[in-house]
């Protein structure tokens, strides 16, 4: 590049006078890899992750706990109970039987059926660092009429993505409401607890058929027998 050539540029770009080519260009090199936003992005994490945390956390490691690029071995089991953090909200946490029963499914699944389950609730099968995210598993569901109930019965769980949420039915209640189990006190029946567990297998995702499509009305995807928001 001509110095005229040169001159005019820095006159455009409001550049000071002295500017040499090697600064010129260290200054575009530096503006293409650390763009002014990366150091908001810069300033936004450390004001949520204290300094002392990640003191001793190698820059490869911290790699792996944001976005995990090593993928478990096919011969590594999951213990999904032991990689998340799993938070049962009030109403859910208040039915102990509908725990268990949950526990019981998902420490029962096989390594495939659980990376399906991953991809079901995280959107990905590559699971995180151990301890390093939540599940949360809420109840939103309603039913008050026996037909409800009825219905509550072959409702199907959803699942938030974005924040690792599970949202399941109230089993439990409605097979006491619908009228298939007399309304238990206290512990349930060993039988009420064996067709608990039986419905919430036939809801899983490797119980059925897992075609992935995107509903463009809602902004949802929908896949298998769980409905992804």
């Amino acid at each position: 590049m001509k110095a005229a050539q040169f001159m005019q540029i820095k006159e455009l770009e409001g550049l000071a006078p002295t500017m040499s080519v090697e600064e010129y260009v260290a200054e575009q090199v530096k503006a293409i890899l650390t763009p002014q936003a990366l150091d908001e992005v810069r300033a936004g994490f450390w004001s949520l992750v204290p300094a002392t945390v990640v003191e001793d956390v190698t820059p490869s490691e911290l790699r792996q706990i944001v976005c995990p690029t090593i993928v478990v071995r096919e011969d590594t089991d999951m213990g999904l109970r032991q990689i998340f953090r799993v938070v049962f909200e009030d109403d859910v946490s208040e039915c102990q039987p509908l725990v268990e029963a949950f526990h019981a499914v998902l420490d029962a699944l096989s390594k495939d059926e659980k990376k399906k389950f991953l991809m079901f609730v995280t959107g990905i099968e590559v699971p995180p660092e151990p301890g390093t995210e939540q599940l949360t598993v809420q109840m939103p569901f309603s039913a008050f009429t026996k037909d409800e109930h009825v219905e509550m019965l072959g409702k199907l769980p959803q699942a938030h993505t974005c924040t690792n949420t599970l949202e399941l039915p109230n089993y439990y209640e409605s097979l006491q409401e619908s009228g298939r189990y007399a309304a238990q006190e206290g512990k349930a029946t060993r039988a009420l607890m064996s067709e608990l567990k039986s419905v919430m297998k036939a809801t899983a995702p490797h119980r059925r058929p897992h075609h992935l499509r995107t509903t463009p009305a809602a902004g949802r995807l929908r896949g298998g027998p769980f409905r992804k928001l």
